[in-house]
C-alpha cells in the first residue's frame, strides 16, 4: 500500500531583524544660519578693511628681486666671479595691502549671501565647495604674502611661490572634492601646498632669532605664530569633515564653524598689524 509523503513545515518561527537605525547626525548649524554669517561678516570685513584704509598710518616696504651677478671687485679678465645681489624693483603700502585682504574677504561673504547663495548652499549640503575652495586659496595665499612683508620677505620671487602655492591648495582641494576621486590623495596635496607659505614664514622668524642682532618687535611673532595657528585650525577642520567625526561629520556644521573661525584669525591678524605697526 503506498504510503502518502507528508511535508514536514520547520516549526520555527521566522525571525524578522529589525532595522537598525543610525544616529542621526547632530547639526549645529542651517542654510539660514550660514546665509546670516555670510551677511554680517561680510559688513564686519567691510567696516574692518574701511576702518585701516582711513586711519592706518602709511607704512612702506620694498619689493626686491634677487639674482646672481658679476661681482666686480673679484672678478678678473681670465675668472668671472658671481655673486648674490638684489634690486629694488618697487614699494607697497602695508596698509592698503591690508585694507584690500580684508576688502576681498567682503566681496566674497557678500557674493555667497546674494548672486552665488543658491549654488554656494547647494553644494555645501552635497559636500562640496567650489568657490569656497577657489577663493580661499587666493585669500590665504594673500594673507601669507602679508604676513610674509610684514617679516621682512621682500623678494618677490619669494611673495609670488607662497601666493602660487597657496591657490594651488585651493584647486588641488577642489578637484578632490569635486571628483571624489582619491581624495585622500587630493586633500594631503592640498595641505601640503598651504603649509609651504606658512614654512616660508616660519623660517624667516627663525633666521632673525638665529642670525639677527635684535629680537624682533614682539607684536611680528604674535602675528606670525597666529598665522600658523590659523593654517593648522582650518587643516585640521578639513581633516576632521573628512573622516565624520562628531559634529564634523555634518557639512553645514563644518562649514559654519570653518567660516566662524576663518573671520575670528583673519581679523586677529589684521588687528595685530594695524595696532602694533600702522598705527
Amino acid at each position: 500500500m503506498a504510503t502518502a509523503k507528508t511535508t514536514k513545515k520547520s516549526s520555527k518561527p521566522r525571525v524578522q531583524r529589525a532595522a537598525v537605525s543610525q544616529p542621526a547626525t547632530k547639526s549645529l548649524f542651517t542654510t539660514a544660519a550660514l546665509f546670516a554669517l555670510n551677511k554680517w561678516f561680510a559688513l564686519l570685513y567691510a567696516a574692518a578693511g574701511l576702518a585701516t584704509g582711513l586711519f592706518a598710518s602709511s607704512f612702506q616696504v620694498p619689493l626686491q628681486l634677487s639674482y646672481l651677478a658679476k661681482d666686480e671687485l673679484l672678478s678678473t679678465p681670465n675668472d668671472q666671479a658671481f655673486g648674490f645681489a638684489s634690486s629694488e624693483v618697487g614699494s607697497v603700502n602695508l596698509a592698503w595691502v591690508l585694507a584690500a585682504w580684508l576688502a576681498l574677504f567682503a566681496l566674497v561673504h557678500i557674493l555667497l549671501a546674494t548672486k552665488l547663495r543658491a549654488q554656494y548652499e547647494r553644494e555645501v549640503v552635497r559636500g562640496g565647495n567650489s568657490f569656497g575652495w577657489l577663493t580661499g586659496g587666493v585669500l590665504f595665499g594673500y594673507g601669507a604674502v602679508l604676513v610674509l612683508l610684514l617679516l621682512g620677505g621682500y623678494d618677490i620671487a619669494l611673495l609670488a611661490v607662497a601666493f602660487l602655492a597657496s591657490v594651488g591648495a585651493g584647486v588641488a582641494g577642489w578637484l578632490a572634492t569635486r571628483t571624489g576621486v582619491q581624495l585622500k590623495a587630493g586633500l594631503a596635496l592640498s595641505t601640503l601646498l598651504a603649509a609651504l607659505p606658512w614654512l616660508a614664514v616660519a623660517l624667516l622668524v627663525l633666521g632673525s632669532l638665529m642670525y639677527g642682532s635684535a629680537a624682533l618687535p614682539l607684536n611680528l611673532y604674535i602675528t606670525a605664530a597666529t598665522g600658523l595657528v590659523l593654517g593648522g585650525v582650518l587643516c585640521a577642520i578639513t581633516w576632521l569633515s573628512r573622516a565624520r567625526k562628531g559634529i564634523f561629520a555634518d557639512r553645514v556644521t563644518t562649514e559654519g564653524i570653518f567660516t566662524i573661525v576663518s573671520f575670528i584669525f583673519v581679523l586677529a591678524i589684521a588687528g595685530q598689524i594695524f595696532a602694533g605697526v600702522l598705527w
